[in-house]
C-alpha cells in the first residue's frame, strides 16, 4: 500500500515494536498477603498496575499467561483468586479471577509476555512506590542488572538534591 504513495523524498518509518516485542519480558511479583473474605479470595502482591501494563490489563479483565512459583509443596485446594497490587486504590487489579493452588506469602507470581514496553507504559512513579528491579537475560542465560530497586519518594521533596 505504501508503494502506491508518492512521498516526494520523505522518509517514512513505521514503528512495529509492540508486534515484535510483545512476547518478551517477565514481571515477577512477590505475594505479600492472602486474604479470604465473604465475597472472595485475594492475593496481594508487592507490585501492581503501576509496574505491569499488558495488553488487555485494564481492570484485570484479561488473564495473562502467568505462573505461581513456590518453595512450599502445593498441597491444599485450588481456588479462584483476585490478584491485586499494593496501591491504595480499588483499581489495582491485575487479574480479576485466576485459579491458584495454595498461594503463600513470599511465593512469586510470574507474569509472562509482559512485553518490552510494560515498564515504560506503567505509571511507575504513582504514589512514590519503589521502582522494580530490571534484569536483562543474555543469550548465554546470564543476567545483567539493568536497574536495581530504586526509591522514588525523594522526588516529592524540593529540598533534596537530585540523584543519579
Amino acid at each position: 500500500m505504501l508503494d502506491l504513495y508518492d512521498f516526494k523524498g520523505d522518509i517514512v518509518r513505521i514503528e512495529l515494536g509492540r508486534f515484535f516485542v510483545q512476547y518478551c519480558g517477565y514481571y515477577l511479583a512477590k505475594i505479600l498477603d492472602v486474604k479470604t473474605t465473604d465475597i472472595g479470595d485475594y492475593v496481594l502482591l508487592n507490585g501492581g498496575i503501576n509496574h505491569l501494563n499488558f495488553y488487555g490489563s485494564v481492570m484485570g479483565m484479561k488473564v495473562p499467561i502467568m505462573r505461581h512459583l513456590t518453595t512450599n509443596l502445593k498441597n491444599g485446594s485450588k481456588k479462584d483468586y483476585s490478584i491485586c497490587g499494593a496501591l491504595c486504590t480499588a483499581n489495582d487489579v491485575l487479574v480479576r479471577r485466576k485459579t491458584l493452588q495454595n498461594p503463600q506469602i513470599d511465593d512469586l507470581i510470574v507474569f509472562e509476555n509482559a512485553g518490552a514496553y510494560s515498564v515504560s507504559d506503567g505509571i511507575s512513579l504513582f504514589l512514590s512506590h519503589t521502582l522494580p528491579h530490571i534484569l536483562l537475560l543474555q543469550k548465554n542465560k546470564e543476567t545483567i542488572i539493568a536497574r536495581d530497586f530504586k526509591e522514588t519518594f525523594w522526588l516529592n521533596f524540593s529540598n533534596i538534591e537530585l540523584k543519579n
